[in-house]
């Protein structure tokens, strides 16, 4: 048995948007749920959702929340936005299950309310806004994962504005992962252990032409702390004298 890769030359040089951004994510914590990838959705169209792939435990639980103040003066808003973010600051570091963070996509750490950008918003006005990311670590107890998410809620639920701050949820409970990319090898060799697991009962008179294995790593959540990572994929089975071109 004999099994090719298809499209791995001019195709891995030019790699897709998305797998040069996994290919810079080393070390970075990124939020992997609750975010809309366009290049998600162009791969699944082609491929779908294969079979094969790895389940991993999520490393935080990520929750948005939104400050809002309305005083009348702008720098009064500021000033009570920054007193709220620093005493949630000051709580979090009295509890090891929770750290203040901010991004979109790309999650960094707080250390200080100086470092939050403030937003003016249009509607209603006189109002002043920031965003901010109560996460939770799973990786260390992935068994216990309900209740640190409890506790992150917990956390949410006992924090105060002060003046006229108010704090309130944006959005659903998030996961984030440190680079999804990591797991690439572990991924390609399931793929290639199912491959073989199919041809070893075929013979040698078959071959496989492997689709796709240039692609990035993708990700969808399968329950409450864990993802299922894998690489958008096909391949052919085709006896060994048939000639297979590139998969349409």
């Amino acid at each position: 048995m004999k099994w090719t890769l298809i499209g791995l030359t001019v195709a891995a040089i030019l790699m897709p948007a998305s797998a040069r951004i996994c290919a810079a994510q080393d070390q970075q914590l990124i939020i992997v749920t609750g975010t809309v990838r366009e290049d998600f959705d162009i791969l699944y169209d082609e491929f779908g959702r294969p079979g094969i792939g790895i389940q991993r435990t999520a490393d935080f639980a990520v929750q948005a929340v939104e400050l809002i103040n309305d005083s009348r003066k702008k720098e009064d808003r500021y000033t009570e936005l920054r007193a709220t973010i620093d005493a949630m600051l000051d709580a979090a570091e009295e509890d090891p299950s929770i750290d203040i963070a901010v991004g979109d996509y790309i999650v960094f750490d707080l250390s200080s309310s100086a470092d939050v950008s403030l937003f003016e918003l249009k509607t209603p006005p006189d109002t002043t806004q920031a965003t901010l990311l109560i996460k939770s670590p799973l990786q260390n107890a992935p068994a216990d994962a309900p209740t640190m998410i409890k506790r992150l809620k917990s956390f949410i639920a006992e924090a105060e504005g002060f003046g006229r701050t108010v704090i309130e949820l944006k959005g659903e409970l998030d996961l984030t992962m440190y680079s999804p990319n990591q797991y690439r090898d572990q991924i390609i060799a399931a793929m290639a252990d199912d491959v073989g697991r199919i041809t070893e009962r075929l013979g040698d008179d078959y071959r496989v032409f492997l689709y796709g294995a240039h692609n990035p790593v993708v990700w969808e959540r399968v329950g409450v702390s864990d993802l299922f990572l894998y690489i958008p994929h096909a391949y052919t089975i085709a006896p060994k004298t048939a000639t297979v071109g590139r998969r349409r």
